[in-house]
């Protein structure tokens, strides 16, 4: 699991040095959030290779205004659990796990987010019966 802070750069270690099969050194990263089911992309930059053989990426979470989405950059208004998968691509713009430049996937897991406002429930009323009926067995 990633743990990610709105409104900063996150510096994430990632496995994807081993699963790599292109040198294009562009990822595609898709969040998925547990409860709306609404679906966030950005482009993941390379940064840096480490010596455990991992992947050093940031990641920047904004609550307002417009996302560099091909810079790494989510609009996340939710807090909570999200879904992530990352891709390997051969394109620094494409925003869309099903593009033909899209060449596998390379990690899945769980990412949680804090800092933004959380999920809001309403509560449903029927107003269509307002008569309550309770049966009694003897």
């Amino acid at each position: 699991m990633i743990l990610l802070t709105q409104h900063t750069f996150n510096v994430v270690y990632l496995s994807l040095e081993e699963k790599m099969t292109n040198t294009s050194n562009y990822f595609l990263l898709a969040l998925v959030n547990d409860m709306t089911k609404e679906e966030y992309t950005g482009v993941l930059r390379y940064r840096e290779a480490t010596t455990e053989g991992l992947s050093r990426v940031s990641i920047k979470l904004i609550t307002s205004g417009t996302p560099i989405a091909t810079a790494g950059e989510f609009k996340l208004v939710n807090n909570g659990y999200y879904s992530y998968k990352v891709y390997e691509q051969t394109s620094s713009i494409n925003l869309d796990t099903t593009d033909v430049s899209v060449i596998k996937l390379l990690e899945e897991g769980k990412a949680n987010i804090k800092g933004a406002a959380e999920v809001e429930y309403t509560e449903h009323t029927d107003t269509t019966n307002t008569t309550n009926y309770i049966y009694i067995k003897n």
